[in-house]
């Protein structure tokens, strides 16, 4: 049996991308199964920290009545406040482009809307699920993702009941 050879120059090189694109796609599946597994919380973490930063950071994705929602460093609040929502964020984009529009919520601490630059907060629920959306004049960026009626770990930065802090759109 003879070598095989390719008619076009760049054939080769085409065809190594697209098999690279494939495994990059495996490997960001099985991480991303990886995190729902995950038990030790410092672990869990660093795991999430590192698949936000490898899949997520420095992405967009596009929400009904949002617009465009920019993925940045700020996203990884979530690791920080809330580590078990994490676990799902190789399903992140399409659960929060997905989620329906619950309200606007300006910052409780003025400081830290002055120094993020944040106006207030787009509130969006899917499931189990709440995404804060930074609304920035910069445009909107992912925030955070908290799990529904876990209370504990709210970013410091929103008034978690007060009816004086929410804009209704």
């Amino acid at each position: 049996m003879g070598t095989f050879h390719f008619a076009h120059p760049t054939a080769g090189a085409t065809l190594g991308a697209g098999v690279g694109s494939a495994g990059a796609n495996v490997q960001k599946v099985v991480r991303g199964k990886e995190l729902k597994k995950i038990e030790d919380l410092k672990l869990l973490r660093k795991k999430e920290t590192d698949f936000y930063k490898d899949y997520i950071q420095g992405t967009k994705s596009r929400h009904p009545q949002i617009g465009n929602i920019e993925y940045t460093q700020s996203g990884l609040e979530t690791v920080s406040k809330q580590p078990n929502a994490g676990r799902d964020f190789d399903s992140l984009k399409k659960e929060l482009n997905n989620a329906e529009y619950v309200n606007y919520e300006l910052p409780h601490h003025k400081k830290h809307g002055i120094k993020d630059n944040i106006r207030g907060f787009h509130k969006l629920k899917n499931n189990s699920k709440e995404f804060l959306i930074a609304d920035t004049p910069d445009g909107a960026k992912y925030y955070m993702s908290k799990q529904i009626g876990d209370v504990s770990n709210r970013p410091s930065r929103v008034e978690p009941t007060s009816p004086n802090n929410i804009i209704q759109i």
